[in-house]
């Protein structure tokens, strides 16, 4: 096993209850897959479990979040099963991340070569000097000008932020790039050069990428998988163009049909209606309260429908299973 697996991931939250539940898919080496869905569905939560990262008030509760080696004698390792001090060995060596406001997750009172120096000395061995004068050159190599490597991250515009972050996630070489919202933050532009550096990036190194975004358009431009998220489960899974092409879930359908790229000029855009806490999730399908063909067999668990090798359904509305 290379890249990244989630098997049967559920994540449980103090006073609330299981907030992902059975979240399971796979990231290949080289390849970039999709988290998608509405504000509060579970993405970064999932995200942020495979380094081991939930706050304090969740847990891992369910499942296996496996990391596999890309080099020789390197052993896959479940995450959700680490202590503390192992999760801290595996960070940045395993698995990068890329977080969503980079102004907030880089530390103000480090130089940006300091910082992005800091992996190749915890997980490399690499003394001060040495860390800095390798990371400087990573910086150059992403993008960043060398006379701003020396600087403060209050001193860089966003998209020179967003660069550091991209060169602090892959400095240790890591299996796996965990990017929440790369985007979200940066105009239309910078946006585009960012995903093309990553994509670069992706391919070089042979990364398993997995994107945690709203952007359908980054996903349709930039991902090869992606797999649809709402109220803690993940309802529709598959290769890109099949989902945006022909999605087969309510849900995924609403969430395609609400983008403005989408939208008939002259005609409103659809309602999802607004998501709720995972308190007040309803039983069964837990977005039939929303669903404009849901029926009384809504009311029981959903079945996990197989279409094909990629391609899968959470929907008791949804016939054409593989046999």
């Amino acid at each position: 096993m290379r890249g990244l697996v989630v098997e049967n991931l559920g994540i449980d939250v103090v006073g609330v209850g299981r907030v992902v539940d059975e979240a399971s898919f796979r990231v290949t080496p080289g390849s970039a897959v999709a988290l998608v869905g509405e504000s509060g569905a579970g993405k970064s939560l999932t995200a942020r479990a495979i380094g081991g990262l939930v706050p304090g008030a969740a847990r891992v509760a369910a499942g296996q979040v496996w990391l596999g080696g890309r080099r020789d004698g390197e052993p896959d390792v479940d995450v959700a099963a680490l202590d503390e001090p192992a999760l801290r060995r595996v960070r940045g060596a395993r698995v990068g991340f890329i977080f969503q406001e980079p102004a907030t997750a880089l530390d103000p009172l480090m130089r940006v070569d300091d910082l992005v120096g800091e992996a190749l000395r915890a997980h490399r061995g690499a003394s001060r000097a040495a860390a800095r004068q390798a990371a400087a050159a990573l910086l150059v190599d992403v993008g960043l000008m060398q006379r701003r490597a020396h600087a403060y991250p209050h001193e860089l515009s966003g998209g020179e932020r967003q660069r550091v972050a991209v060169a602090a996630a892959i400095a240790a070489e890591p299996d796996v790039v965990v990017a929440d919202e790369p985007t979200s933050a940066l105009d239309a532009t910078v946006a585009a050069r960012i995903l093309a550096l990553l994509r670069r990036e992706r391919e070089r190194r042979g990364l398993a990428l997995l994107v945690v975004t709203h952007d359908l358009g980054v996903v349709a431009s930039f991902c090869d998988d992606v797999h649809v998220m709402v109220a803690g489960r993940i309802v529709e899974s598959g290769p890109v163009a099949t989902v945006f092409s022909a999605p087969r879930h309510p849900y995924t359908r609403a969430l395609l049909a609400a983008s403005p790229a989408r939208a008939v000029p002259g005609s409103p855009l659809p309602v999802l209606g607004p998501s709720t806490s995972p308190a007040s999730w309803p039983s069964g399908c837990r977005f039939r309260d929303r669903c404009p063909d849901a029926t009384v067999v809504c009311v029981d668990e959903p079945p996990l429908v197989t279409l094909s090798d990629r391609t899968r359904v959470r929907c008791a509305r949804v016939v054409g299973a593989a046999s």
